[in-house]
């Protein structure tokens, strides 16, 4: 059932509007993110593949393993999860797309995606699907599709611009762009394997640590940074395209950056980069998802509800990585993340005795198939010891574990006092002399002007809360309860146990997945005085 996920709303996180060149197989995948009543990103990695969001994140000590990408489209569509249901808002004339065709799976992230096949998106033109859940929540997402044209450029794309001294640059891709900005990107060594004449080059190969495999990672040398120049030429297109590449000092910590502070119960998102010691990002080309990963909570304050909810090594192999932390009390919470690359093997190179003579190895070789022939008659042939080929074994690089840790503080947006300032359609608002990122744009509709009910609760230092069987928002602060049931044009107060009714211009109502009401009525009953200022469109609210 839909209550059994806690998932009330959606967010792509996906560019729209895309201009997409068919592939010849695959499929065409869209990321989005979903969230509960109080506005925490939820899990798909523990809801989708166990069916419950129970269970906490691991602690130190016992690595998370990452999870590989799962298929979960029965699980979306069911009772048991959040019953996703899909739309082809808009295709071609003689499209086969169904909305049956549309599937999920996890994202190493915990988000989730949702793919159409290449072979259903059958005709050019432009495409509109949409998702949404029971409750009206959806996300949709536009995209051009048509075969790719002309080829006009070559890009690489290698997974950072920054990479540590030491690593492996990893295989890079490679994006064929046409001339009307359509893209089709592979794997280096996919393209090769199609028949393309490509060629990758380094500009400097004394930074090189051995040979370029034939995907076209190498290692880089230990003791040597500077900048190197990657160029891939297409002979049969004539063209070139080239990335610039930092290779910095060793990776040595992770280096944790949270916000200056987050309300109480909302999720804290501390972004997390693999640094040298001089700070600077120094990726290693080596994802984190087998190599396994956890966080914990190593100090909180007293009586505090605190945990390590997600964290997100997607991106690691780029040197970063994001943790998501949440807690029920005002206070600094120490967390402290582990990750570990994963390893990988290079092919060793050359050969280890020097004295090898091939023409002995050979002549071995034909004189003991010979004995092998005659049915091993008397003694086997002796093979000289300058006849024995000593290759250099294979390596495994990665494998590092690297640490950090960091205050998050938690509190109040503005300490529940002082004046408050917000402002038509912008993402951010004003509590005492502090922005902070809005999550409900104010707007204006039939001359009234609409408030997100968590900005003004988080903005006068309140408690939110919400109920999703009644369609209610409760905010509440020291002896006073209001509650905003979505569609009601009045709200109900308490304050000191008396219970009174307060009209309001228009109803409550639920706009991008945020709940909204005009403005006044709920600051009044905070002891807010408000006031409009048309020349700036801003709400400036004093107590």
């Amino acid at each position: 059932m839909f209550q059994s996920t806690g998932i009330v709303s959606l967010r792509g996180e996906s560019g729209n509007n895309q201009k997409v060149a068919r592939a010849s197989s695959g499929t065409k995948w869209f990321r989005f993110s979903a969230y509960d009543a109080g506005s925490n990103r939820m899990d798909f990695l523990r809801i989708g593949m166990f069916g419950t969001t129970s269970g906490s994140f691991s602690a130190i000590g016992s690595a998370t393993t990452g999870y590989p990408r799962v298929t979960i489209t029965t699980w979306m569509k069911d009772a048991t999860g959040p019953q996703m249901k899909a739309e082809i808002v808009a295709s071609p004339s003689g499209s086969s797309l169904k909305s049956d065709d549309v599937i999920y799976r996890t994202h190493p992230s915990g988000d989730a995606e949702f793919g159409v096949p290449y072979d259903k998106l059958d005709k050019d033109g432009d495409y509109e699907i949409k998702i949404y859940l029971i409750n009206g929540s959806s996300i949709s997402y536009k995209f051009n599709i048509r075969d790719l044209g002309d080829v006009k450029a070559l890009r690489l794309d290698y997974v950072s611009t920054s990479i540590a001294a030491g690593s492996v640059l990893p295989e890079p891709g490679v994006f064929l762009v046409d001339t009307d900005d359509y893209e089709l990107r592979k794997n280096y060594s996919d393209w090769l394997t199609d028949g393309n004449d490509f060629n990758l080059s380094i500009s400097d190969a004394s930074f090189m640590d051995g040979k370029m495999l034939a995907d076209g990672s190498f290692k880089l040398k230990d003791d040597k940074s500077g900048t190197i120049t990657m160029t891939v030429v297409d002979s049969d297109r004539n063209l070139v395209g080239t990335q610039l590449i930092n290779v910095e000092k060793p990776a040595s910590l992770l280096k944790l950056t949270p916000p200056t502070v987050t309300p109480v119960g909302q999720e804290a998102i501390v972004n997390i980069e693999l640094v040298d010691i001089d700070g600077k990002l120094a990726a290693t080309g080596i994802g984190a998802v087998i190599g396994g990963y956890s966080g914990a909570i190593i100090s909180k304050p007293d009586g505090a509800i605190a945990s390590v909810n997600s964290m997100d090594v997607t991106d690691f192999n780029k040197g970063k990585a994001v943790v998501r932390v949440t807690s029920n009390m005002d206070g600094d919470v120490i967390v402290q993340v582990i990750i570990k690359e994963d390893t990988k093997d290079i092919p060793g190179t050359g050969i280890l005795n020097p004295g090898f003579d091939q023409a002995k190895a050979d002549a071995y070789q034909a004189s003991y198939d010979a004995w092998v022939a005659g049915g091993k008659v008397g003694a086997a042939p002796v093979r000289p010891s300058d006849a024995v080929e000593m290759l250099v074994p294979d390596t495994v690089y990665g494998g590092r574990t690297y640490t950090g840790a960091i205050p998050v503080s938690f509190g109040t947006a503005s300490g529940g006092g002082g004046q408050l300032i917000f402002f038509i359609g912008a993402p951010s608002y004003v509590a005492g002399n502090t922005p902070f990122a809005a999550q409900s744009p104010a707007f204006i509709e039939n001359s009234r002007t609409f408030l997100g009910v968590r900005d003004i609760g988080n903005a006068i230092g309140g408690a939110i809360d919400w109920d999703e069987e009644t369609q209610t928002a409760t905010v509440s602060k020291d002896n006073t309860v209001v509650k905003i049931t979505v569609g009601a044009d009045v709200l109900l107060v308490t304050k000191a146990g008396a219970t009174s009714e307060v009209p309001l211009d228009a109803a409550a109502q639920i706009r991008n997945d945020r709940v909204y009401l005009p403005f006044r009525a709920l600051l009044q009953a905070f002891g807010y005085t408000v006031e409009w200022d048309e020349a700036t469109q801003s709400i400036i609210c004093t107590i």
